[in-house]
């Protein structure tokens, strides 16, 4: 069982390695918005992969379809002037 000394001792121990990465315990709502900014930026660069994923398939997509329409236009211009 620890003593309350070593709890105190450990607790100052953490205290300073948070303090050291910017993280103050004795303003909690600050401490709070940063780890909440942490997490945003953390779920925005892993959406980014499938964000260049889902933008690549559809300008893909949209170039084929285009493609697709172009030839049939001409293909209706061509006929249209044979007549």
């Amino acid at each position: 069982m620890l003593t309350e000394r070593e709890i105190d001792h450990i607790a100052e121990k953490v205290a300073g390695r948070l303090v050291r990465y910017g993280l103050d315990m004795k303003n909690p709502i600050d401490m709070q918005q940063d780890l909440a900014f942490l997490r945003h930026q953390r779920q925005s660069a892993e959406n980014f992969g499938a964000n260049v994923r889902r933008t690549l398939v559809y300008g893909s997509v949209m170039s084929f379809v285009g493609g697709v329409a172009y030839v049939i236009g001409r293909i209706i211009v061509a006929a249209l002037r044979n007549q």
